[in-house]
C-alpha cells in the first residue's frame, strides 16, 4: 500500500524551508546538473516573486521522499473555457524557460516505486494539463508510468547524442570511432584551418577569463542567428543575465567549463558546458562560419572538446538533445528524454473537445464551400 502524504509551498515565502526539503531529497536521489541546488537556488532567486509557482514534497513516515516544482498557468480555450496547465521544473513563461533544463525529472528517493497516476490524483493544486518537459526516465526508474483511463498522455521521445571518453582513451583514438564520412570532413577542415596557425583548445582558467569567452560566444550567436533574420537567444536578457551570474559564482566550484579553438590568432568557436558527476554536458556554443566550406567551425571545436575530455578524465560528453545529423556523426551512443503531455479527462474538457470538435466540422465545411480557409480563425 501506497502511503506518501503531500504537500506544497511557496518558494518565494518558505524560501529556507524549500532548501532544506530540496537538498535532504539531493542527497538520495539520482538528478542531473539542472535539478542541483546550485542551479535551483539561482533559478528560484532570479525569478519574480509573483511567478506561479509551487515545491511539491511527497512525505513518507515524516521524511521527504519526492519532490519537484511545479509553474502554473491558467490557459482560455475556446474564449471561454480556463484550464490550468502546471510544469514540471519550469514556469511555463516562455521568457524564462528559456534556460531550457534538459534530463528533467522527480527527485525521487531510489527505494520508493510509486506510480505516476499516484501522484497525479495526489497534487494538492489544481490542474488540468501538466507537461514533462525533456523528462529523463533514466532518473526516476521507480516512476510507473502507466496511466488509467482518466487521463491522456502524449509522449514524444527525445535523443541525446553522447560520447562515451572511457571508449576513446580505450581505443586511443575518437575519429576511429566515428564515420569515415565525419573522419574525412574533420580532417580536411583542421588542414585548411592549419594554414592560419596552429589549431588548439583554451580552456578558461578562472572566472574573468571564463567570462570573457562567454563574450565571445554571445558575440559569435548572435551573429549567426541575426544574420538569419532570427533574434538569437541571448536577446532575452532573463537567459543572458543567468548564465552570467552561474559562470561568476559556479566555475571556481568545477561545475563550469568553457573554452575557446583557434587556428592561429583566428578565432574559429566557443563552447560552454557544464560538468556534472564525471560528466560534460555542452551547453552552448558560438562558431565562426568563414566563406568557405571547407571549414566546419562546429565540428571541430566539438572534436577539441572531445579530446580535451577524454584528457581530463571525464567519462562522458553529451550534446544534449537535438537529433541532429552532426551530433549523431559524432557520438557514440545516445540517451532518450521525453516530451510528455497529461490531460486531466474531465466534465470540461469534455465540453471543450465538443465544442473544438463543433468549430473543427464547421471550419472544414467552409474551406469546402470557399476552396479556401479562413485566415482570421483561431480556436482557442
Amino acid at each position: 500500500m501506497i502511503n506518501i502524504d503531500f504537500e506544497i509551498y511557496d518558494p518565494f515565502q518558505n524560501f529556507d524551508k524549500v532548501k532544506d526539503i530540496w537538498t535532504t531529497l539531493l542527497k538520495r536521489c539520482p538528478h542531473s546538473y539542472y535539478l542541483s541546488w546550485q542551479w535551483r537556488e539561482l533559478w528560484l532567486k532570479t525569478l519574480p516573486q509573483s511567478t506561479d509557482l509551487y515545491l511539491v514534497a511527497g512525505y513518507k513516515n515524516g521524511c521527504p521522499v519526492i519532490g519537484f516544482f511545479l509553474g502554473r498557468q491558467i490557459k482560455t480555450r475556446s474564449k471561454f473555457i480556463k484550464f490550468y496547465e502546471v510544469s514540471l521544473n519550469s514556469t511555463l513563461d516562455p521568457y524564462y524557460d528559456l534556460l531550457w533544463i534538459e534530463y528533467n525529472s522527480i527527485l525521487m528517493d531510489p527505494d520508493v516505486t510509486v506510480p505516476l497516476e499516484y501522484i497525479l490524483r495526489n497534487l494538492p493544486v489544481e490542474w488540468d494539463d501538466f507537461h514533462m518537459t525533456r523528462f529523463a526516465p533514466i532518473y526516476n526508474k521507480g516512476l510507473d508510468m502507466k496511466l488509467g483511463t482518466s487521463y491522456e498522455m502524449h509522449v514524444t521521445d527525445l535523443k541525446a547524442y553522447n560520447v562515451d571518453l572511457d571508449m576513446v582513451r580505450d581505443n586511443k583514438d575518437y575519429l576511429s570511432l566515428i564515420s569515415p564520412k565525419k573522419r574525412y570532413q574533420i580532417r580536411r577542415s583542421i588542414k585548411e584551418y592549419e594554414k592560419m596557425g596552429e589549431v588548439k583548445i583554451t580552456a578558461a582558467k578562472d572566472v574573468d577569463e571564463a567570462l570573457a569567452i562567454y563574450e565571445e560566444l554571445i558575440d559569435l550567436h548572435q551573429k549567426r542567428w541575426t544574420e538569419r533574420g532570427q533574434p538569437g537567444t541571448f536577446s532575452n536578457p532573463y537567459y543572458k543575465d543567468f548564465n552570467k551570474e552561474l559562470i561568476s559564482t559556479r566555475f571556481e566550484h568545477g561545475e563550469i567549463e568553457i573554452v575557446r579553438v583557434t587556428a592561429g590568432e583566428q578565432l574559429l568557436g566557443c563552447l560552454y558546458c557544464f560538468v556534472f558527476e564525471g560528466k560534460v554536458y555542452g551547453y552552448m556554443c558560438g562558431f565562426n562560419f568563414l566563406d568557405s566550406n571547407l571549414y566546419s567551425p562546429g565540428l571541430i571545436c566539438h572534436y577539441f572538446a572531445v579530446l580535451h575530455n577524454t584528457a581530463l578524465g571525464l567519462s562522458c560528453y553529451d550534446f544534449l538533445e537535438g537529433d541532429y545529423a552532426y551530433k549523431k556523426s559524432l557520438t557514440t551512443g545516445h540517451n532518450i528524454m521525453q516530451h510528455i503531455h497529461i490531460r486531466k479527462k474531465s466534465l470540461k474538457y469534455k465540453v471543450w473537445k465538443m465544442i473544438y470538435s463543433m468549430v473543427g466540422s464547421l471550419r472544414k465545411k467552409n474551406d469546402t464551400e470557399t476552396g479556401e480557409r479562413d485566415p482570421t480563425h483561431r480556436f482557442a
